[in-house]
Order: C-alpha cells, then structure tokens, then sequence
C-alpha cells in the first residue's frame, strides 16, 4: 500500500486557528530566506516581493496577530508562498511552522505568539524595557547623555550605575562611527529590494536577450536611455518619447508599474555602462 504524503496534496488550508498561529517574526525570517525582500512597511505590517518569472510577486504580512483579520492575510501569505513556489499549502505550512521553531530556539524564554518581542532580552541583560527604550535612544541620538542617566535615576538606578551603562553605549556607539565607511565610500545598499530586482533583471537582459557590453556598445546614439525613459514614463506620457528600436521589442506590462520600473532601472544601467566603457577607452586613447 502506497503511504500517502499529506505535504503533496494540494490543498487549501482555511483552519483559522491554525492560520492565527503563525508568527509574524517567523514568517518574516522565512521570507528573507527564501529570497524575498522588503518593498515597503506600513503602520500594520510589511509587503514583501519576490521576482518570479516575468513579474513581481508580493505578501503583505501583518505585525499584530490581534489584528481582527490576522487569519485571513496570513492565509494569503500563505496561497502566495504555494504559487510562488510551486509546492501545496501543506508543505509550505510545515516549513513556516518549522522556521516558527527555528525561531523560538534562538529566542530564550519568548512564548508563543510573542515573536519580535523583548521580553527575553530583558532577562538576558538585566533591562527592562523601559530601560531598554532609554539604551536605543541614546544610541540614536535620540536623546543627551544627562537625559539618559536623569531617567535610569529615575528608574532607581544609582547614579554610577548610571554613568557606567551611558559610558558604555557612547563607547559602542564610537566604535561604530569610527569603523564606518566613509560618505564617499559608501556604495548603495545592495540589500535594497529595488536594486536586487533591477541587477536581476539586467543579468537576465545579457543572458537572454543577448544585450552584452558589446552588443550595447553599438547602441552609440542614447538608445539605452531612450528605452529606458520610455519605460519608467507612465503610459499616458510615452508618446513623448519614440520606442528606439523594432516595436516587436516594445513588451510594456501596464498592470505592474514595477517591472515596467525595473526594466527602465536595468536599461540605465547598462547606458551607464557603455558611457563609462567610452570614456576609458578615451582615457586611453589619450596616454
């Protein structure tokens, strides 16, 4: 008799308490493992996109499971991660609840359901969370360092003890600064969302449509730029601006601004290339 794995059926979860049970900080965890990125946050949670295929693909995770339809969108979040993946509900679901572990074992003493919490941190360090809050101010500069030590007084914490704490996040906070990159050092965060996709999408353009450095290197006449404004103008506005090469090239997708957005970004690029290629090629003309 053939031993049936529930994780290939393709079903539907809809158990509410089951879907309510699912953490958000776990979720979280599992989604940027799995390659997927932050676009935006909002007040209530986080939307997250992945690029799959042709289009973008996004989650909206919610930060409270009090929240009144917290069952519902974490049953989109989860139809969404089963599309996206090409696998059952069921095998998504057994992995969330597994990251959901995962998450548990690296966080001492969190409850269930308390994912992002502090708690566990207030006995690992000896903070409270209002003291907690205050250490994060200072860090920030949120706040001046007499504040700090005024409020932990304030908190009943001796003056010295006081001191020595204020002294030892200034200190971290120095070392910090001075191990920092300077401003003009400073390359773009290649965690952004948007780079990743449109760094994904300019090595597929070479990959597959065939536009390497050489190919764009005959494009001599600010083609790259054209295409690429004509991409990121919104639809109403391109007539301003001419499709510079055969129309059949021209693949618009009107119901996802962002891959529009990032073709656009991926074209730029590649125009930059191609300028900074020519002016070395100058450079060394010149020597």
């Amino acid at each position: 008799m053939t031993t049936l794995d529930l994780r290939h059926v393709r079903a539907i979860v809809t158990d509410a308490n089951v879907l309510a049970g699912l953490e958000p900080t776990a979720v979280a965890a599992y989604l940027q493992r799995t390659g997927w990125f932050q676009a935006h946050e909002r007040e209530t949670g986080i939307v997250w996109t992945r690029w799959i295929g042709e289009g973008a693909v996004k989650v909206f995770v919610p930060n409270d499971p009090t929240f009144a339809d917290y069952a519902i969108r974490m049953g989109e979040v989860l139809a969404a991660l089963a599309r996206a993946e090409d696998r059952s509900q069921l095998a998504v679901l057994a992995d969330l609840c597994a990251a959901m572990s995962d998450y548990r074992a690296a966080a001492p003493g969190e409850e269930a359901g308390a994912a992002g919490r502090t708690d566990w941190m207030e006995a690992e360090y000896g903070l409270r969370r209002p003291e907690l809050a205050l250490v994060l101010d200072l860090a920030a500069c949120r706040i001046e360092r007499e504040t700090f030590v005024r409020e932990l007084e304030r908190l009943d914490w001796p003056r010295t003890d006081a001191d020595e704490l204020a002294d030892l996040v200034c200190a971290c906070e120095e070392l910090a600064a001075e191990s920092a990159p300077a401003p003009e050092a400073r390359q773009a965060d290649a965690g952004s969302p948007s780079i990743a996709l449109i760094a994904a999408e300019r090595q597929r353009q070479v990959d597959e449509e065939g536009w390497t450095p050489e190919h764009d290197d005959q494009h001599d006449r600010e083609e790259l730029a054209l295409a690429a404004a004509r991409y990121a103008l919104p639809a109403r506005h391109r007539g301003v601006i001419a499709w510079p090469w055969e129309m059949s090239s021209w693949r618009p997708t009107p119901r996802d601004r962002v891959r529009e957005l990032v073709k656009a970004g991926a074209l730029i690029a590649a125009a930059i290339d191609r300028l900074l290629r020519e002016t070395e090629e100058c450079g060394d003309g010149l020597g």
